[in-house]
């Protein structure tokens, strides 16, 4: 715990200041942030960012002799517009406090402050695959992120990212999810060639991953079969236990976020700013940030709500 007073004793009224922003910073170094490692980080230098995909080309074709090459139009996505959302949160200390040597409730504060907007930061990054089967929600396609409804643009038809049948995580499962997302193709019919990273789960289901990917023989079984994830160790997913996650039957497979279209843009980046009310002599601090996030296409996501 830092106190102002004991770290910085000479720190009264205004120039306690840089001393709150010290302990705002040094508590955000300490705080271990998942979404980060799940979407594209972005920085933008406007009102928001609009993407539209493209589906890309189909399958060269023979060409004979003098006969002319066949020309192919890629076709235009779904259009997504990001709009920036401004967050701000903050606190006062009275110049009687700060006057009288009461800064442990002052560094308290300050810590709070920033775990507040911490916090806020994945409760928002998670809202997106804690709202990823809720038709309330569509994405850009017209259908939730995990969907077994998603048009293909260019081939036509639909594709799956969801188990056709709702299950928890056991091996099976876990089987089919990645069998499916390995198979999936692009608009335009070509394979899409991407394995999972990460294994999604609420905590609730970590210890029960844990066996299910890491033991060497099968968790589900007394016949000492082999774990078959045991020998895919250079695409096995991550296991990413995520407190943020509501339901704890819901579980996910991504892939790195090179091969997503999850996106997190940083208009402004966290920052503090300080006042001083000078008819009541109080200190104000507050935490300001700008973003937006969401995704453009489902590529490199497959999840299942759990039976439950």
């Amino acid at each position: 715990m830092i106190t102002l007073r004991a770290q910085f004793p000479d720190l009264v009224l205004a120039n306690a200041l840089p001393a709150l922003d010290h302990v705002i910073y040094e508590t955000r170094k300490k705080y271990m942030a998942l979404g980060p490692t799940i979407y594209n980080m972005r920085t933008s230098d406007r009102w928001g960012e609009q993407h539209t995909g493209v589906t890309g080309l189909g399958q060269p074709a023979q060409v004979n002799e003098a006969n002319p090459v066949r020309y192919d139009n890629p076709l235009q996505g779904f259009p997504k517009t990001y709009q920036h959302i401004d967050w701000g949160l903050g606190f006062m200390i009275s110049h009687v406090s700060a006057r009288d040597n009461r800064w442990v409730s002052a560094g308290r504060m300050a810590q709070e402050l920033s775990r507040s907007f911490m916090d806020s930061r994945e409760l928002l990054a998670a809202s997106t695959f804690n709202r990823a089967f809720d038709t309330n929600f569509p994405g850009p396609d017209g259908v939730p992120l995990c969907s077994a409804s998603h048009p293909l643009k260019k081939v036509g038809g639909v594709q799956s990212n969801i188990l056709s049948v709702a299950a928890d995580l056991d091996v099976d499962s876990l089987q089919l999810a990645y069998t499916a997302m390995a198979l999936q193709v692009t608009h335009s019919g070509k394979p899409r060639n991407i394995l999972p990273s990460k294994l999604m789960i609420s905590f609730h289901n970590n210890f029960n991953a844990i066996e299910l990917l890491m033991s060497k023989l099968r968790a589900d079984t007394t016949n000492n079969a082999t774990n078959a994830f045991q020998h895919m160790r250079a695409s096995l997913p991550e296991i990413m236990p995520w407190t943020y996650l509501t339901d704890p039957d819901a579980w996910f497979l991504c892939a790195a976020p090179s091969d997503t279209e999850l996106y997190w843009f940083d208009r402004e980046k966290f920052y503090t700013s300080h006042d001083i009310d000078h008819d009541t002599r109080t200190l104000k601090t507050a935490g300001w940030e700008a973003h937006s996030f969401g995704w453009s296409d489902y590529i490199g996501v497959f999840g299942t709500p759990g039976a439950g």
